[in-house]
C-alpha cells in the first residue's frame, strides 16, 4: 500500500507494469525499417506503422499521466459523502493504490482491506509486476465475491476503485454487486469508479480499451444487482465515478 504518491507515480507505474509492451514498441521501429527495406515497400509504409506503434505508447502514457497525477483522483477532493464515513471495506485487485490514501483521507474510520486477486482469472503479468513492486499489507484479507465473509450491514461504505473490471463477465459482478449491497448499511453508500469502454479511452489507450466496460454494461450491472446510481462524478474524461445506495434503479 502506498501512503503517498510521487509526482510522477501512476505515470512511471504504468511503465514498469508494462514494460513488455515499451520495449516491444522501441524494438518495432527499427525491425519495421528493416522488413520495409528488404521488401522495397515506399518509406511511407515504415512511418505509417511507427506513428501508429509509437502513438499508442505516448496517448497511453499521457492519458495515464493525467488520470493518475493530475486529475486528483487519489486526493478523493471529488468524493463528496453526506456523512463522514466510519465502517470502510476497501477492495483492491492484486494491488491496492487506494486504502492507505483512504486512511489519510478518513482517520478515524475503521478500514477492512479485502483482495479480489485470482491469479487463475487474472493473469495478466504486469498485475504480478505490480505486487512484487507493491506487496500488499499485512492486514490485507483475501476475499471471494460470491460470498463475503462479513455479517450483513457491517459496512457504512464500500470502495471499489479501478477494481470490479477485473471479474470479467456480467453475471459474476452482479453477483459480487449483490454481495457489497448484502455488507453495506441500508443508508451506506458503494463507490465504483471505473474506466469505460468508449472512444475517449479508445484515443488513449487503443485496443487496450476492450479491458474495461461501457457505460451501458455497468449501468445494467447496477440495476441487476437492485442499486441505484445517486451520483455520477466524471472525474476525467477516461474514468466516471459511480456513487451507488440501495434500492431498485429507476
Amino acid at each position: 500500500m502506498v501512503s503517498k504518491r510521487g509526482k510522477f507515480e501512476g505515470a512511471l507505474n504504468v511503465v514498469q507494469f508494462n514494460w513488455p509492451f515499451f520495449v516491444f514498441a522501441i524494438g518495432f521501429t527499427f525491425v519495421w525499417l528493416a522488413f520495409v527495406r528488404v521488401l522495397q515497400w515506399p518509406i511511407l509504409v515504415y512511418f505509417f506503422g511507427v506513428t501508429f506503434v509509437l502513438y499508442g505508447v505516448f496517448a497511453s502514457l499521457i492519458a495515464s499521466y493525467w488520470v493518475y497525477d493530475l486529475s486528483g483522483l487519489y486526493g478523493f477532493k471529488w468524493l463528496s459523502l453526506s456523512e463522514t464515513p466510519k465502517s470502510v471495506l476497501t477492495l483492491n485487485a492484486g494491488f491496492d493504490e487506494t486504502s492507505a490514501l483512504l486512511k489519510t483521507h478518513f482517520p478515524s474510520a475503521e478500514f477492512v482491506i479485502g483482495d479480489i486477486y485470482n491469479e487463475k482469472i487474472n493473469s495478466e503479468p504486469s498485475i504480478r509486476r505490480a505486487q512484487k513492486r507493491y506487496p500488499k499489507s499485512k492486514e490485507t484479507i483475501h476475499l471471494e465475491m460470491e460470498l463475503l465473509p462479513f455479517q450483513k450491514h457491517k459496512f457504512d461504505t464500500v470502495f471499489a476503485i479501478l477494481v470490479l473490471h477485473e471479474i470479467r463477465t456480467s453475471e459474476q459482478r452482479v453477483v459480487a454487486l449483490k454481495e457489497m449491497k448484502r455488507v453495506v448499511q441500508p443508508k451506506g453508500v458503494i463507490v465504483v469508479t471505473e474506466h469505460l469502454r468508449d472512444f475517449p479511452n479508445f484515443m488513449a489507450y487503443t485496443f487496450g480499451v476492450l479491458h474495461f466496460y461501457s457505460r451501458k454494461t455497468w449501468l445494467g450491472d447496477f440495476e441487476a444487482a437492485e442499486l441505484t446510481v445517486k451520483q455520477e462524478i466524471r472525474i476525467t474524461p477516461f474514468v466516471r465515478s459511480f456513487i451507488l445506495t440501495n434500492g431498485s434503479s429507476s
